[in-house]
């Protein structure tokens, strides 16, 4: 596991217009320390590396991966990945996920539904979120079976349970390919002010029914053999 430790406000100044709010970031901020767990990402198993444009890729091994099938059991089918990253940064200022993309790849039956489930909260914050936008695109570069048709998948609305952000995508079979999710939170919750915070992440993957003949992965990218995921990181003084 990885961690880029710090970033200085000149660097970020090169940010894309896509994360241009980035350029209030703070002089300086690290990440102290990851820790993950459950069935989909063992600690010491995902990649973590700050990029210089306020941008936070997460790489998840195979281990996230829910697979479904006639000679399957049923734990595999679920997997889970609970991510606490302790992050510091200058006095004064505050982040916020403010966005996501999950890229992955999926060969599921007919009959089978995948299900890709996401979650970001910081520990002990109240705050409110309002609803994300969560889309979903196919893609061109590999072969989709020929009754496998691109969808648009609105996201439900976000639940505020010790207020997180909660996003999910729905694929329905026949489908094999690649995809991504893209997740957008109108209003953030933000991190405490000035302070060392724990910003977690609780992802999930999981295919139904269970025992039938249909079979099912779900996660991992076909390409690469890894499931990603970045986080769009918004800063501002507070």
């Amino acid at each position: 596991m990885k961690s880029l430790v710090a970033l200085s406000l000149p660097a970020l100044a090169l940010s894309a217009p896509l994360v241009a709010d980035t350029l209030s970031a703070p002089p300086a901020f690290k990440i102290n320390k990851v820790v993950s767990g459950g069935s989909g990402c063992p600690q010491g198993s995902i990649d973590i590396d700050w990029t210089n444009n306020g941008i936070l890729p997460i790489y998840f091994s195979k281990d996230f991966t829910a697979t479904v099938g006639p000679s399957v059991t049923a734990d595999q089918s679920r997997k889970n990945c609970q991510i606490n990253l302790d992050i510091s940064y200058s006095a004064g200022y505050s982040y916020s996920v403010y966005s996501a993309d999950y890229t992955g790849w999926a060969d599921i039956d007919s009959g089978v539904k995948g299900t890709v489930v996401a979650h970001y909260y910081f520990s002990g914050e109240q705050a409110t979120v309002t609803n994300p936008l969560s889309s979903f695109y196919s893609s061109p570069r590999l072969p989709l079976r020929p009754h496998s048709l691109p969808i648009h998948v609105p996201t439900q609305d976000i639940r505020l349970t010790q207020p997180q952000g909660s996003t999910s995508l729905t694929l329905q079979g026949p489908f094999t390919g690649k995809y991504v999710k893209k997740d957008d939170v109108a209003v953030s919750v933000w991190s405490p002010c000035g302070q060392q915070s724990l910003l977690n992440v609780n992802a999930e993957v999981a295919l139904t029914p269970l025992g039938s003949y249909a079979s099912g992965q779900l996660a991992v990218n076909k390409e690469t053999g890894r499931f990603a995921s970045q986080l769009y990181i918004r800063w501002k003084q507070c």
